[in-house]
């Protein structure tokens, strides 16, 4: 979970010390999301944007090295986890617009 604005994705290549660019975030200044990998793509979801929640789900797509909206969440949260089992995205608590979540979407 992070506690700061994402505001750049970069890729570290450990053969060679260095770091990378990669395609840029469809949005600028996003708080309190949850990130996780699946295989060779990675999954942001939720969080706040200037102190709104949103839905979005998110999808980097490394082999394409572009962003895809690919789902809304049903319930907007930030502050949650997530992870992925049987290939299927679980988001984990949170919060939402009327305080604690107590329930898991997939």
């Amino acid at each position: 979970m992070n506690q700061r604005s994402l505001t750049a994705v970069t890729c570290f290549n450990p053969q060679n010390n260095k770091w990378y660019p990669l395609a840029s975030l469809p949005f600028y200044d996003r708080e309190f999301f949850s990130v996780i990998s699946a295989g060779d793509n990675i999954y942001l979801s939720g969080g706040t944007e200037s102190g709104v929640m949103v839905a979005d789900v998110w999808c980097y797509m490394s082999l394409l090295d572009n962003w895809n909206l690919v789902s809304r969440m049903t319930v907007a949260r930030c502050r949650h986890n997530s992870l992925v089992y049987d290939g299927k995205l679980y988001t984990i608590g949170g919060l939402g617009v009327s305080g604690n979540l107590d329930h898991v979407e997939r």
